[in-house]
Order: C-alpha cells, then structure tokens, then sequence
C-alpha cells in the first residue's frame, strides 16, 4: 500500500504506524486523573461494512513510543475514534485541529 488510507468521510490521511494500544477501560481510568477525554461523536458519527465509530477519546502521554509514531508532542492531545466491531482505537488527528475537547477542559 502508499502506507496512507484514506477516511471516506474527512479524506484524512490516517498514518497506519499510529496506534494507541491502551484499552477502554484504562482510557477511562486515565480520563479520572485529567489525561484522557471521552464523548460522543454525534453528527460525525460513521460506519460501514468495516467499522463502527461511535466514540471518541483524546489523551496524552500516555505512551512515548506510541506518541512518537503518531507524531504528537509531550502534553499534546492526540484522538482516536473506537471502532465497536474490533474494540480498538484508530487514529482520528490532533485535537489542535478536530477541536473535539475545549481548552477549558485541557487545563
């Protein structure tokens, strides 16, 4: 493959190195001490005959390897959406540019 899928819906490019391997249910313990956010995708909800996206999460520091081939910086939030069907975490992009957590609640 180009080493690049594209999403049908945003036409990102979704860098297939970046994985976050963390499980729900630590992305929800880590979401308790201020280092992951979770919510609904709502309107940007997707799915078809391969996956399901109805959530996201966005975390930092949460692996440095994992950071680093998903290009994010220390302290950066990076997103994933939760395919239901397989129970892992894709990549979504950057928080600077989805916006999916307001600064407010960074702090």
């Amino acid at each position: 493959g180009s080493g690049c899928r594209f999403e049908n819906e945003t036409g990102q490019c979704e860098d297939p190195g970046c994985r976050m391997t963390r499980s729900y249910e630590e992305v929800v313990r880590m979401e308790g001490i201020g280092k992951a956010f979770n919510g609904g995708l709502g309107e940007r909800a997707y799915r078809d005959a391969n996956v399901e996206y109805g959530v996201w999460t966005c975390l930092r520091d949460w692996n440095a390897d994992e950071e680093r081939d998903c290009l994010v910086q220390e302290h950066e939030l990076a997103c994933f959406r939760f395919d239901e069907g397989s129970k892992q975490f894709h990549y979504f992009g950057r928080n600077a540019e989805l916006e999916l957590v307001g600064e407010e609640e960074e702090e």
